[in-house]
């Protein structure tokens, strides 16, 4: 048996996970991470017997199709066709499926893939609704959307504040505004904006600390590529627009801070240069999602790049 669980929402992946794994009842649990093993090893495991005879849940994480040979693609194929008592659950993200493949159409045949498509605006503020509800947390639907509205609709930063919040209020049970003001994403906020500080002055050193404390606060990369895209985009357009700061914020319809800060920068970067990051932040962007590029390599490579 396998379960297939891809999409954009690795929250939603990885709480259905939990949800497998509590009802499969299986003990016997393996885990295996695709930037570490092969698929080989994979099927190797569910093949072997198992020393006690107990049945087997391997979880696959980080599972690309494009990282699998065409002998490994062949060995998924034969264990699907087959009946085998050990369990494959695969946790596979921001990762478009292509439907010609027959492995895929295999899976979709024997009704294994389970999809979590991107959240839109108003499906992402009642599924954190219900979310609070269902763990037993007061919240107003206005105190939901403020939320969602501070992260910018990011669903993956929503997800990861939920249970800090839920610990906040952990002996109230009742979430408010002040509770978003006092603990959403405070470090968060004030790393980014020193992450893109750093690059927007070409302080790569800065730059790449700032990444790693980042990193270490489970901040995708598809945050920074969509924050840096912006603050170059605003960039462009300020050197390209005469006026004072106040005329060209109304314009772009940014703070006036904003373009104060970004406007050191006007001789950093070219307008050659800038038009260029957009377009290696546009490849990085579909990289990761398409093609299934190493995230964390593909962008160091492109902070290097800016030196």
């Amino acid at each position: 048996m396998v379960y297939f669980l891809c999409g954009e929402e690795r929250f939603l992946i990885n709480k259905r996970c939990d949800e497998l794994i509590s009802e499969l009842g299986i003990n016997n649990i393996i885990k295996y991470d695709m930037e570490e093993y092969s698929f080989t090893d994979v099927l190797s495991e569910v093949y072997t017997i198992d020393l006690f005879n107990e049945r087997k849940l391997v979880i696959v994480s980080n599972f690309s199709f494009k990282c699998l040979s065409s002998r490994e693609e062949e060995g998924f194929f034969k264990f699907l066709s087959e009946v085998n008592d050990n369990v494959i659950l695969i946790k596979c993200a921001d990762e478009k499926l292509d439907e010609r493949k027959k492995i895929v159409k295999l899976l979709r045949d024997k009704k294994c893939i389970f999809e979590f498509k991107k959240l839109m605006y108003s499906n992402l503020e009642n599924y954190v609704f219900d979310y609070f509800k269902s763990c037993g947390y007061k919240v107003s639907l206005d105190v939901v959307k403020k939320l969602v509205k501070k992260l910018e609709n990011n669903s993956n930063l929503v997800f990861n504040e939920l249970d800090k919040l839920m610990m906040y209020k952990y002996d109230e049970k009742v979430i408010n505004s002040c509770d978003i003001d006092d603990v959403v994403m405070r470090n968060y906020e004030k790393e980014l904006f020193a992450f893109s500080n750093a690059v927007m002055n070409k302080e790569i050193g800065d730059a790449f600390n700032c990444y790693k404390i980042l990193m270490n606060m489970n901040i995708e990369i598809s945050v920074l590529v969509d924050y840096l895209s912006k603050q170059f985009r605003t960039l462009y357009q300020i050197k390209n627009i005469n006026g004072s700061f106040y005329d060209i914020s109304k314009k772009l319809g940014v703070n006036e801070y904003v373009i104060k800060i970004l406007y050191n920068s006007i001789n950093i970067y070219s307008d050659e240069e800038i038009l260029n990051i957009l377009c290696k932040l546009y490849d990085i962007d579909e990289g990761i999602k398409i093609y299934g590029y190493d995230k964390n390599k593909i962008f160091e490579n492109f902070m290097i790049g800016l030196c």
